[in-house]
């Protein structure tokens, strides 16, 4: 397939700007050059990084690269915003790989939800839930999330807000128990 020959615009800016011709005119020349097709051409996207497909990890499982909604991206930068008290407490802990070298992120979109951690290069999903999330309807709700997450592929594990205030040693060896269970204290 021929490439498109670059296309090239040319103005005095004189001319633009309603100066006369004996006015000193400077010239520009903005040259476009027009990019080939995702893929070389072939179609169907052959060769682009995917966007609503599947790709593989490093690890050779297959991972989402479904783009995320705007409001849901909006939403967890929100959040990153105004973390509760539990939430910054366990993240001081969690994050720049504090916790076992271990990379996490906070307020991340996956699968329709804003899960509050995320350790990727684990597949776990730690949620700090608050009083709020004892009645039926949230308990249930929290159960529809919890399915959704394992079909993505992630573990979920749920701690009290009142226990990462109260016992915050306790659940950060609960949740190295999680990632390692065979390790020996």
């Amino acid at each position: 397939m021929p490439a498109d020959p670059p296309l090239q615009l040319s103005s005095t800016m004189g001319e633009r700007a309603g100066l006369s011709s004996s006015s000193m005119p400077v010239r520009s020349t903005v040259t476009f050059f027009s990019l080939p097709p995702c893929g070389g051409g072939r179609g169907r996207g052959v060769g682009c990084r995917g966007i609503g497909r599947r790709a593989m990890s490093d690890d050779g499982r297959k991972r989402s690269t479904k783009p995320v909604a705007p409001l849901l991206r909006q939403r967890s930068h929100e959040l990153r915003q105004v973390m509760s008290e539990p939430e910054q407490i366990i993240w001081k802990h969690l994050r720049a790989h504090r916790f076992h070298g271990l990379g996490f992120r906070r307020q991340v979109p996956i699968a329709g939800y804003v899960v509050d951690f995320v350790c990727h290069e684990r597949r776990l999903i730690v949620e700090i839930d608050g009083a709020t999330h004892a009645a039926d309807d949230a308990i249930r709700r929290d159960e529809v999330r919890t399915r959704r997450l394992e079909a993505e592929g992630y573990r979920v594990v749920r701690y009290w807000n009142n226990d990462v205030m109260t016992n915050i040693e306790g659940v950060l060896l609960d949740l190295a128990d999680v990632l390692d269970p065979g390790r020996m204290e």
